[in-house]
């Protein structure tokens, strides 16, 4: 007989959808390829529950992490369950073959896939550094020999079939379904990226990239994207539409099945948005290498290139080395900017965004030997973290959130309460305690409104004296300042007001936005820094979270922060970080990283300097599902404790029967022999 609140558990544990971001050497593949081995193939890699030494010395949170730890341990063991890898470049070029197979006869398919491979190591794609000569080489190593080693033509009929299948949805999805995840196809991926990576090592990673943005772009993996081209808004979802359909083709294959995907990995914080919508059992995990993801990746290429690690190698060795390991900062630099998204070029990658869009965090750490300082209340490895989110998701409310997952909560609600247009960043500063001191946001000083909140249209009618409106905020300086409504000019030319007029003028944007009942805002440091033609950080209405979160605290008369720790919703500018170093902050946790030179520059300097490091664990809606049970736990053991009693077999019945009708007949027998004693005595 099942329990109703197993039915509800095994609906979470049968249907998860998992994807992972970070950049090039992260450690997302690591993490996908321990998703899909059952857990006695992995949890010799995290520390038996033996190990966490708990003795009569041990504190409070010695004891409660030894609980948590133990529970996620027991729970993986006797419920883990593996997943399926959906390795994103796989589909790229699933995706691919079978666009190419729709769109060519059996004849020029072999001419097709060659004129792929090529055109995306071609110079018709914009060109950005001189040393991206070398990948274009790779066009030049191609022969149609070396297409048919990798035996393309076979796929042709198979996909062919497929495309057959597009009006019959639920055959075409078993069919990709079955396609995709076949040992056949899986192993003619890894032969195609291997073929890329043996004619350069870094080959593969750009041929992904710029298939990926094809795709996105216009559907046609055949499409040359220059950096600025215009694209087709409605294909921007056709890659992670296209796993949906392979994810459902699961369903159709086995209704039975269980669906558990893991995507590695995701780099496009608008399929996130896709994924998060699309499905409810849906967690986005960014994956944060504190090992110096470049100098791990080009510790890989020297064992791979040369047998040997890169202090090893001879400087001849060392300097061949040098236009590949700058191709490899290049790709990472290009795909975590957010720089393409903010000039509306919405189909390639932004890492920066996805790592913002996730909730939860996984940190792969350098130091492998145990560290007490930093491991013993600590979900340390990767494989530990995830061991700890996996108990959390079939079982949700196995235990409580740790110490940092509550504070860094309180930060992410925080940046809720931000009107900027541009970013939303929130901090929380606790004390030794972690008893919370200070919440702030990026925000102007109060009472000033937010970006947010001002708009073009309103500021341009004080353009003309004779159109200033009926708002007399707008004319006496309390919503725009005395800068924005004078007619100081901009480097000789016209003032800030009468250039944001131009603009609204020239444009239809305006007019498309109240289509939708929305207004105009404008982020001020923006529209200056570009009529000012500089890239000035200075020049901004907001106070920056931190600096806002430690004023606040001063404003309400506070105590001082030594030794406190703040939690920040993104690493902290050079400015914040001086700040904080001054008021003797020992630790600054960030969730997601802001390219800046602070931590050289600053942190890394001096005495007492703070410690800054990662975030580790969940946040925003995913930490509601994680640690929101389905019900309280004394319910749900009430349930087992009355189902239980209810379900005893006739043939136990009987028997329990039985022997309480014996006990009953000897303890009949002791008062017979008693009542027979007694009555000898009166006698």
């Amino acid at each position: 007989m099942g329990l109703p609140i197993n039915e509800m558990y095994k609906q979470r544990k049968d249907f998860i959808i998992v994807a992972l971001t970070g950049i090039s050497g992260s450690g997302c593949t690591g993490l996908a390829n321990i998703m899909s081995r059952p857990f006695s193939e992995w949890k010799s890699l995290v520390r038996n529950k033996s190990d966490l030494s708990i003795g009569e010395s041990s504190s409070k949170e010695d004891v409660f992490f030894e609980r948590k730890y133990e529970l996620a341990y027991d729970v993986c063991e006797k419920q883990y369950d593996t997943f399926r890898i959906i390795r994103y470049r796989n589909v790229l070029l699933f995706y691919s073959l079978l666009f190419l197979a729709q769109n060519s006869n059996q004849g020029k398919y072999i001419d097709c896939v060659k004129a792929l491979i090529i055109q995306k190591f071609d110079k018709s794609h914009e060109r950005r550094e001189d040393y991206e000569d070398e990948i274009y080489k790779v066009n030049n190593q191609l022969s149609e020999e070396d297409i048919k080693f990798l035996a393309i033509e076979k796929w042709f009929s198979k996909l062919t079939e497929i495309n057959g299948l597009a009006e019959n949805k639920n055959e075409y999805r078993k069919a990709l379904y079955e396609t995709f995840f076949s040992k056949d196809f899986q192993e003619f991926c890894e032969k195609f990226y291997d073929f890329l990576k043996e004619r350069d090592y870094y080959a593969k990673n750009f041929f992904v990239h710029r298939l990926a943005n094809s795709i996105r772009a216009t559907g046609n993996p055949l499409e040359v994207i220059k950096h600025g081209s215009v694209h087709d808004s409605s294909k921007l979802f056709t890659i992670v539409d296209f796993i949906n359909q392979i994810i459902k083709g699961c369903h159709v294959a086995d209704k039975d099945a269980s669906r558990r995907f893991v995507i590695d990995s995701v780099r496009n914080s608008l399929e996130i948005l896709y994924l998060r919508e699309r499905y409810n059992s849906f967690y986005m995990i960014a994956v944060h290498n504190d090992t110096k993801e470049n100098r791990e990746i080009a510790e890989k290429l020297f064992k791979a290139k040369y047998g040997k690690s890169g202090s090893e190698l001879t400087k001849e060795e060392a300097d061949a080395m040098i236009p590949t390991l700058k191709r490899i900062e290049w790709l990472n630099s290009q795909e975590s900017s957010i720089k393409d998204f903010e000039e509306g070029l919405f189909y390639g990658p932004d890492i920066s965004r996805c790592v913002s869009e996730s909730e939860i965090h996984i940190a792969k750490h350098s130091n492998k030997e145990l560290n007490p300082e930093e491991r013993i209340n600590n979900f340390y490895s990767t494989e530990e973290q995830w061991m700890k989110f996996y108990a959390l998701i079939v079982r949700p409310g196995l235990f409580t959130p740790s110490r940092d997952e509550r504070c860094m909560s309180v930060a992410n609600v925080a940046k809720l309460n931000s009107g900027c247009i541009s970013r939303k960043v929130g901090c929380t500063i606790v004390d030794s305690s972690y008893a919370v001191q200070s919440v702030g946001w990026n925000d102007p000083p109060s009472p000033q409104l937010p970006c947010q909140l001002r708009y073009v249209d309103e500021l341009c009618l004080a353009c003309d004296n004779n159109e200033k409106g009926s708002n007399p905020l707008v004319n006496n300086n309390r919503i725009y300042s005395y800068y924005e409504l004078s007619d100081e000019p901009i480097n000789s030319g016209p003032s800030f007001k009468q250039r944001l007029k131009d603009e609204l003028e020239g444009g239809t944007t305006r007019e498309k936005l109240q289509e939708q009942g929305l207004r105009y805002p404008y982020c001020f440091r923006s529209r200056y820094n570009s009529y000012k033609g500089q890239k000035d950080q200075v020049n901004t209405r907001s106070l920056h979270a931190e600096e806002n979160t430690m004023l606040r605290l001063s404003k309400m008369g506070g105590k001082g922060l030594k030794g406190g720790i703040m939690y920040v919703t993104a690493s902290p500018c050079v400015l914040c970080s001086k700040k904080a170093y001054q008021i003797g902050i020992k630790e600054i946790v960030y969730l997601d990283p802001y390219t800046d030179i602070a931590p050289n520059l600053i942190i890394n300097c001096g005495w007492e300097a703070p410690k800054l490091r990662p975030f580790t664990g969940a946040v925003g809606a995913t930490f509601d599902k994680l640690y929101r049970p389905f019900m309280p736990y004394k319910d749900e053991l009430a349930i087992w404790e009355n189902t239980y009693a209810k379900q005893e077999s006739i043939k136990d019945k009987i028997e329990r029967l039985r022997k309480k009708k014996a006990l009953q007949e000897k303890v009949l027998d002791v008062l017979n022999a008693q009542i027979e004693e007694l009555e000898k005595k009166e006698e």
